[in-house]
């Protein structure tokens, strides 16, 4: 060097991991504070949930009794007995609800149907709901999802659902956002559903 210094060897395998140390840093800084979403296991998760019956009585005191479950099973239907157990009015999977004429069923339905794949029953709440035939079904908040745009947004009231539900037999909330879809009602938009507000 010009100065009279040395310049000091160093192997390219010593600053190769000099690098990799400097990114790992890098990364960390970058994600500190920040949440990260849990690890998703497309296929594999639970698709047979029964939905809180504390956001079911906030459901039906906002938006009216529940008629029919369209999919549900003997431990599950959100439509209760006199009693206040689960009823039998509710589509089972041995009637499969998407082959049945929702139309045919006057009043508030519900369905919370399975997550894996939600496009065929928005399609067939948009195509057979009605004023007197109302369906009401909890999805993911998947706004960015073809079938929103296709049968959610051109056909029912999207609320967002806050804060997020615990479903049952589950000790954690739902990782994602959830909407509560309203059909029939001859009206489209979009709100905001506080389940828990003036509720104790």
């Amino acid at each position: 060097m010009a100065d009279g210094g040395t310049i000091e060897a160093v192997s390219v395998e010593a600053l190769q991991a000099q690098v990799a140390k400097l990114t790992k840093a890098l990364a960390r800084a970058k994600t500190k504070g920040k949440r990260t979403m849990p690890a998703q296991k497309p296929g594999k998760s639970e698709q047979v949930v029964g939905t809180p019956r504390d956001f079911l009585d906030a459901v039906e005191a906002r938006f009216g009794e529940l008629d029919w479950d369209l999919a549900a099973n003997e431990t599950n239907c959100v439509v209760q007995n006199v009693d206040g157990g689960p009823s039998r009015f509710f589509f089972g999977e041995e009637e499969n609800s998407l082959r049945q004429n929702w139309g045919d069923r006057v009043g508030l339905n519900w369905c919370n149907p399975p997550f894996d794949d939600i496009a065929p029953w928005v399609k067939k709440a948009a195509e057979e709901a009605s004023p007197i035939a109302r369906v009401l079904m909890l999805t993911p908040a998947s706004v960015d999802a073809n079938w929103w745009w296709d049968f959610v947004r051109p056909h029912a009231v999207t609320y967002a659902v806050a804060p997020r539900l615990t479903f049952v037999g589950h000790d954690k909330p739902y990782p994602k956002g959830l909407s509560l879809l309203y059909f029939g009602l001859g009206a489209t938009g979009f709100g905001r559903f506080r389940w828990k507000e003036g509720r104790k």
